[in-house]
Parts: structure tokens; sequence; C-alpha cells
């Protein structure tokens, strides 16, 4: 059995792995796409880079500027991480362009968004909605669709709730990190786990190397949800306890000069393993 599957986007391009957890859930024939709502684009104008945009960016990071600027000119020589790589999604992932439509979203609060009735009164028709980057959603449209809303967070909501996305998982030496699909709820990282899949970061010596296991494996869980709620298994069981939020702004000078000890020895060690 095929559910309905409607798709809240943050934009026309998404990354590779998102674009694969759609690819595999209609391969599997767990769902079928049938509603693509993306926001309308408003375009600001890009901040002047004068001194004083550059001192600000210094002031909200800190000492991680540093340690920014060197991901930036890794990255160059490098190129991107192949799943976090911006691709677009009528081309990449089982969508078809028609299917596309604006919606006007509704800031509730700095980070929090609603969508307008009409798109709520739409989204009843689904079965499932699946999220990705557009903030955090509140309103009726978490319990629009039958099965509610369901996105995926790169970590275990037990331990770590918040991002960057397996930062601090690395930064601790963790062994092993969660990546949990969640139907989501008005608060953060705290929605009923839909599924969930632990993920062996044992042999990632660097940051780079812990998102592309996380990626590898949220490419998954969609179908593993889908594949439950076709089967009558599904459970969407509440987290017994809930991890901290962390946030970039905690990366302090002491948490920075941590991270480069690892980082540091990390590259040159999956450098001598090619």
């Amino acid at each position: 059995m095929s559910h309905s599957l409607a798709l809240l986007l943050g934009s026309r391009q998404v990354p590779r792995w998102v674009a694969d957890t759609l690819t595999r859930a209609e391969r599997d024939e767990h769902g079928t796409i049938e509603r693509v709502l993306v926001p309308e684009q408003s375009s600001p104008a890009a901040p002047e880079k004068d001194i004083r945009f550059y001192l600000d960016q210094v002031r909200s990071k800190g000492c991680w500027t540093a340690v920014a600027a060197g991901q930036k000119l890794g990255e160059t020589m490098l190129g991107p991480l192949s799943a976090l790589e911006r691709v677009p999604l009528s081309t990449t992932a089982p969508v078809n362009e028609e299917l596309i439509e604006s919606c006007r979203l509704e800031r509730s609060s700095e980070y929090r968004y609603e969508l307008p009735e009409s798109a709520v009164d739409a989204l009843t028709e689904s079965d499932v909605a699946f999220h990705w980057g557009i903030g955090i959603l509140s309103g009726d449209v978490l319990s629009a669709p039958e099965h509610g809303v369901w996105g995926v967070h790169q970590g275990n909501i037990r331990k770590y709730r918040g991002g960057p996305p397996g930062f601090w998982e690395y930064l601790h030496g963790d062994e092993r990190a969660g990546v949990t699909l969640q139907r989501y709820t008005e608060d953060l990282d705290a929605g009923g786990i839909v599924a969930e899949r632990t993920v062996d970061i044992g042999d990632a010596y660097t940051w780079r190397s812990v998102r592309h296991h996380l990626c590898a494996a949220s490419s998954e869980l969609l179908a593993d949800g889908l594949c439950n709620l076709d089967e009558g298994t599904l459970d969407v069981e509440s987290p017994d306890r809930l991890g901290p939020v962390y946030r970039p702004g905690q990366r302090t000078c002491m948490m920075t000069m941590r991270y480069l000890g690892r980082t540091i020895p990390g590259w040159v060690r999956e450098a001598t393993d090619l």
C-alpha cells in the first residue's frame, strides 16, 4: 500500500540526502508524493560585505571564526560533502514540477512559522507530510495530515537536540550517534519517534566524516516509517527522556580548542588511511 505524501520544503533545491530519501520512499512503493509546498521566496538584498560585516561575523562566531574560515577553504579544496550538495528537486527526486506550489509562511516568533489556513486545509488530504528546511512549524499544520508532520533529526533526541548535526557527538568522542524520524510537536526536537537508527561513528575521525555517516542513515528513515505505517505496526513512541538543546553559539573558545585538538589529527589520520 502506498500512502499519500505531502512535502513541506524550504526550497526547490534540497540536499542530496533529502532527494535520496524521497526517491527511496517512492521506489519501495511506501509513499506517493501528491503535493509539494515551498515557501514564497522573498529575496532580501545581500548584506554589504564591508569591514562592519566582517566585524559582526567575528563577534557572533567568536573563536569559531577561524575554524569556519578553515572549513570554507577545505570545502573549496575538497568540494562539498556530496550528501549535503543542493540539487534541483524536480530533476533528482520523484517530484513532478506540476505538484510544486508556492506557500506563504506566517512567522509566529523569531524561529517559528505557521502555514495559512488554505495550506493547512489542503494537507488534511495527506496521510503524512514530510518536512525539511522550514524552521520550526507550529499551529494547526502539525495535526492536519492524518499521521502528522514528520522530519529527520540527525541526532538521538534523548541525548542531543538542536545542532549543528553530529558536531557535539564528535566533540564528545561518542562511538555511536543516532538519527531520528520524529512526528513534530510544538517543542524543538521533542516529537514522538516514528523510526530511528543507530550509527557507528567510531571510525569517523572528522566532523565531515560524521556528517557523511549521518546523512547516509537519514536517507533510510522515511521509508522505514512509511513501511511501518504500511504494515500497521507504526507505534509512535514519546521519548523516555530528552537531551539538552545544543546551539552553534555554544562553541566557546575552550570548545573550539577541544575541537581542533580532535580534528587536526583526525584529518591527518583520514589522509594517511586513503
